[in-house]
């Protein structure tokens, strides 16, 4: 309690009020209530992002690119070797296995254990000019295993970079030198040249979705080096703009 003298102004903290007490006042001080801090709400956690696209095992051929379509590309007319495609891995025999994916389409030994589940692939070739152009796509489980079997093979790529690699080396020999092998946002790629048939391939290797995308241009050494690496890589991102998402 607090005694104010008269004629005294008194200023008494009454809670949020103040008053002023012009002669004797008793004046209670009423200590102020204590205030509370809210609860926040928790925000709500951010929905998981949706699943990638998967691409079922009975669409993989209508992701490969029609010989019209290839022939416009590469400015020859050129036919397939398979019809219908082709269903298995080339199993070609070399002195290096390690090395095979970077020489060719869907190698059987690149490939080996890495979970994939179905392949379609195909060769369309014009045989007077001796270009080809070779397209696959294999599915997997998972993007997640598609990318992994992708960044596996940059790390053997790379391994294999300056290295000859001999096709049937037992009876006929065919030594190949694998080089410029390159590995970026967009892709995997290589090249294999036979200095024996004077002729380049250009490797292209890519995921998207569950799907990985293995290509090569193929061209006698008098076609620009530019031009079949283009090609390699065109057929690559044609094919990707057929995968949903």
């Amino acid at each position: 309690m607090v005694i104010a003298a008269s004629g005294l102004a008194v200023y008494a903290a009454t809670g949020d009020r103040t008053t002023i007490a012009g002669t004797a006042t008793t004046v209670s001080a009423t200590a102020a209530a204590p205030t509370s801090t809210p609860r926040r709400t928790p925000r709500p956690t951010p929905a998981p992002p949706p699943p990638a696209p998967m691409v079922a095992t009975e669409d993989l051929e209508r992701l490969l690119i029609d010989d019209a379509a290839l022939s416009e590309l590469v400015g020859v007319s050129l036919a397939p070797d398979f019809a219908p495609v082709n269903t298995t891995m080339s199993i070609e025999a070399t002195d290096n296995p390690q090395c095979r994916g970077a020489l060719t389409v869907a190698a059987e030994p690149a490939y080996g254990e890495s979970r994939w589940m179905a392949i379609r692939r195909q060769t369309s070739r014009n045989r007077d000019t001796k270009r080809s152009l070779v397209q696959a796509v294999v599915s997997y489980p998972s993007a997640q295993a598609a990318t992994a079997y992708v960044e596996a093979q940059a790390r053997t790529w790379r391994i294999c970079d300056g290295q000859i690699i001999s096709f049937d080396p037992d009876t006929n020999p065919l030594p190949i030198r694998i080089h410029s092998v390159r590995f970026d946002d967009t892709g995997l790629s290589a090249v294999a040249t036979s200095e024996t048939q004077g002729s380049n391939c250009f490797r292209e290797l890519r995921s998207v979705a569950n799907v990985v995308i293995d290509t090569a241009a193929c061209n006698p050494a008098t076609v620009a080096a530019a031009e079949g690496a283009d090609d390699a890589e065109r057929v690559a991102a044609m094919i990707a703009e057929r995968i949903p998402g």
